[in-house]
């Protein structure tokens, strides 16, 4: 069973508008993270989660209700479950079997019921009550026949919602929240029930050893006391016949709940002595063996699991939550503040939350993993540039051995042409190229000063080498500036991984500013020129003698189509000078990884 779409109205920063919109996303297969800044509303949404699937989870009227609310609204929770055919475990083909005759019951007209085909919606309200709780009404909603329901005492109405009781557990981990106040919730009744029904033969042992322990201090070391205790009441008090001493061994399930977790490393300590990272990254184990060996479908709620850890291991911990996310039974939502905990696997989704100017939560933004996830991380940063640049850097492939930043688009499709053309696809299939700000909002794609920020945050983020390929134009000479500047003493950017496209011609060109498409032979901007006019042109530039011919400066918007072009008639002798090129980006790289040149982040 997943849970596939949210519907929240009414409940604290998650209210109804003037237009009568209400908050609402859609959830992914896999791990679904909500970003956001502080205060939007991201705990709002776990919350309201809580509130309709936690009989114990309080609510207050005065606390929860929302501050713009006028008159006697009424929080509602809307939740969409679907249960995949390939995997329907006897409980949940049982549940849909009985939500099939709910649906009936309310719309005998119906030729086909949502649960014939899998899916199902829960709707839960609180309604006005005579204290501030007021009373929770669950009911299953039915297509065709608007707010109406089966009456709570209904045969039908009982059978499906105790049965979807049985199906699925909900665990909320909040912020920062350690084992032992885990343990005290609604996570002890799960634990109970994972136990129960999958290790039920260890756990009836157990239960016959605790008895046997308990009878054998009451039998033996205490029976001498007993005796002694009793027989000088007795003397003392006729009417007392007889004496038990109980001794304090917890319940089995008390047990479970107070248990001690001792972890070593140089010494052993106890959990809560550990940081706050290693108690978060147990939780997450426990989650993980709880959806493994646990009968029901399991729907989790973890709120900022990347707290206190360093951004190696917030990875790991995204690894492992990506892993509980691809099953089955299991819906994963995560809270973030952090883009190292953002999954970018296949069925992923990052969903950003924010206010509007009436304090009301909305979805800003949301995208899927393998996508770009700039404008869902907007609410992380100040600026879309900083969001951008973190997207682009967070999703480096592990394929990738390393990362080349260059100005704009066409400087990468010319070497990926270059290469396929020649038959020398292994020298770009490992590259992660990065484009200077392209998709940054407010941005034309390209530019020296952008491929600077981006080199700069590469560099940081990754072990990977890192080499900038710049035009010999101002802009580039500046920039290959401000890197080495920037890197002073350490000598961070040199030769090796900051290349100017001169770098393909051996000999001196006295500052003339070569560009990407002087690598190319001047019969195909020639060929071009002849299809569409000189009208393509900013300026054409007479070269060094040393290299013969004209540059032909391409207008911005023209480069598109001059890879089209490029496309149809370049052929394999044409590509001379960029495999020449590519070789010295490989090279490049390697001196830089030998020279230890690149840094990761700690």
């Amino acid at each position: 069973m997943k849970l596939e779409r949210i519907e929240i109205k009414n409940y604290r920063s998650l209210f109804v508008n003037n237009a009568n919109n209400h908050f609402s996303i859609d959830l992914a297969e896999g791990m679904n993270t909500i970003v956001g800044q502080n205060n939007c509303g991201k705990s709002n949404v776990f919350h309201a989660l809580a509130l309709a699937l936690d009989e114990h989870f309080t609510f207050d009227r005065k606390a929860d209700m929302p501050s713009v609310a006028n008159g006697p609204l009424k929080p509602v929770v809307t939740l969409t479950f679907r249960v995949p055919e390939h995997r329907r475990p006897q409980t949940e083909k049982t549940l849909l079997k009985y939500l099939d005759e709910y649906e009936r019951a309310l719309n005998p007209h119906l030729t086909s019921t949502w649960a014939s085909k899998g899916k199902f919606k829960l709707r839960v309200t609180i309604e006005v009550g005579p204290d501030a709780a007021g009373a929770r009404r669950s009911v299953f909603v039915v297509q065709g026949v608007g707010a109406r329901s089966l009456p709570d005492n209904d045969p039908r109405a009982e059978k499906a919602l105790t049965q979807f009781k049985k199906c699925l557990h909900f665990v909320l981990i909040r912020s920062g929240q350690g084992l032992e106040s885990l343990l005290e919730g609604k996570f002890r009744d799960v634990l109970r029930t994972v136990l129960r029904e999958n290790e039920s033969t260890q756990y009836a042992l157990a239960e016959q050893s605790r008895q046997r322990y308990l009878e054998g201090l009451q039998n033996e070391l205490l029976r001498p006391l007993t005796e002694r205790i009793s027989g000088e009441l007795n003397e003392m008090f006729p009417e007392i016949d007889s004496v038990t001493l109980r001794p304090s061994v917890a319940e089995l399930e008390e047990s479970l709940t107070r248990m001690r977790v001792d972890v070593g490393d140089a010494a052993v300590t106890d959990l809560a002595e550990k940081g706050t990272g290693v108690r978060g990254a147990l939780i997450v184990a426990i989650l993980r063996h709880l959806a493994e060996t646990g009968r029901r479908s399991m729907l989790f709620a973890v709120e900022e699991p990347e707290a206190f850890l360093h951004p190696a291991a917030q990875e790991s911990l995204r690894e492992d939550l990506e892993a509980l996310a691809v099953r089955d039974n299991v819906s994963l939502l995560v809270a973030s503040h952090s883009p190292y905990v953002v999954s970018r696997s296949p069925g992923a989704r990052v969903i950003s939350l924010d206010k509007d100017r009436s304090g009301r939560t909305i979805v800003s933004g949301s995208a899927d993993g393998g996508g770009s996830y700039a404008g869902a991380f907007e609410g992380l940063y100040r600026s879309a540039t900083a969001s951008a640049f973190l997207d682009r850097a967070s999703s480096i492939p592990e394929s990738a051995a390393m990362v080349v930043v260059v100005e704009g688009r066409t400087d990468q499709e010319y070497m990926e042409l270059a290469a396929r053309c020649s038959g020398r696809p292994d020298l770009i299939e490992d590259i992660a190229f990065v484009q200077a700000g392209d998709g940054i909002e407010g941005k034309s794609p390209g530019g020296a000063d952008l491929a600077v920020l981006q080199a700069l945050l590469m560099q940081a983020y990754t072990v990977l080498p890192v080499v900038v390929v710049l035009d010999d134009d101002e802009p580039g000479r500046k920039a290959r500036d401000a890197l080495k500047r920037i890197a002073g003493k350490t000598n961070r950017w040199n030769k090796h991984n900051l290349l100017g496209y001169q770098r393909a011609f051996p000999f001196n060109l006295n500052g003339f500013a070569i560009e990407a498409e002087d690598l190319w032979p001047d019969t195909l901007a020639e060929s071009f020129i002849g299809e569409h006019g000189e009208d393509v042109l900013n300026h054409k530039l007479r070269r060094p003698s040393v290299l013969g011919g004209f540059q032909y400066d391409l207008r911005p918007e023209m480069k598109g189509e001059y890879c089209e072009h490029l496309r149809r008639v370049v052929r394999r002798s044409d590509c001379a000078k960029w495999i020449e090129f590519l070789e010295l980006i490989r090279s490049g790289a390697l001196a830089a990884r030998k020279a230890n040149t690149t840094t990761a982040m700690p």
